[in-house]
C-alpha cells in the first residue's frame, strides 16, 4: 500500500481549462486524462489524500468520474465542492471518504498526518505558518494550480494536478522535493 497526495482535479469544470491553461480540448479529455493518468499510478488499495476540488457539474457526472479513480479516497473539500459533498451522502461513493469540510463548517479545513513518521499539514489553502512547522512538519496544500511562487527554502508545496501533468504525488516524490528543500532551509 502506497500513499499518494492530489489535488484541484476540477472535473466537469470546462472552465479551469482556460482559467489555468491546462493542455486539454475538452472535459471529456481533461477527465479521461485525470482518470488515465492517476489509475496509472494509484492501486486501488492505495491511499489519496485528495485536498480539494474535486468536481464540480452534476452529482451523476461527479460519481461517474470519481468512482473511476483507484485508491482509497480521503477527501478534504474546497471552496467548489459541493458537488462531491453531495455524490457521498448516502454512500454512492464507497472508496471515498470525506475528512473535513469547508463548506458545512465555514472554519480553515486541515487534516494533520504523520505519514512514516513525517508530519504534514494538508490544506486545499496554502499557509505561511501552521502547527509544528519549527518541528520539521510540512505545509502540502492545493487551490493555487501552480500559480504562487516556490519558495526552495519552505517546506511547503503545491500538490495539486496542475503541478504535476495531472497525476498525484506519491509519498516518495514528496519526501524527496522535501529532502531538498530542507536542504536548502539549512544552508
Amino acid at each position: 500500500m502506497r500513499t499518494w497526495i492530489t489535488g484541484d482535479w476540477h472535473l466537469c469544470h470546462a472552465n479551469i481549462i482556460k482559467y489555468t491553461n491546462r493542455p486539454f480540448k475538452d472535459v471529456y479529455e481533461m477527465n479521461t486524462e485525470i482518470v488515465k493518468r492517476h489509475n496509472a499510478l494509484v492501486d486501488p488499495r492505495d491511499v489519496v489524500y485528495v485536498l480539494g476540488d474535486v468536481c464540480l457539474g452534476g452529482t451523476a457526472q461527479c460519481i461517474k468520474w470519481v468512482s473511476q479513480l483507484n485508491g482509497r479516497l480521503k477527501i478534504l473539500l474546497g471552496d467548489h465542492d459541493a458537488t462531491i459533498r453531495n455524490a457521498c451522502r448516502g454512500n454512492r461513493l464507497p472508496n471515498v471518504e470525506v475528512l473535513y469540510s469547508y463548506l458545512t463548517t465555514n472554519v480553515f479545513p486541515i487534516v494533520e498526518v504523520n505519514i512514516e513518521g513525517q508530519g504534514a499539514i494538508l490544506s486545499h489553502w496554502a499557509a505561511k505558518v501552521w502547527r509544528r512547522k519549527h518541528y520539521g512538519s510540512w505545509m502540502l496544500y492545493a487551490h493555487s494550480h501552480g500559480k504562487l511562487p516556490d519558495e526552495p527554502a519552505s517546506l511547503t508545496m503545491d500538490v495539486g494536478v496542475d503541478t504535476n501533468d495531472f497525476k498525484p504525488y506519491s509519498w516518495e516524490d514528496i519526501k524527496e522535493i522535501m529532502f531538498i528543500k530542507k536542504m536548502k532551509q539549512e544552508k
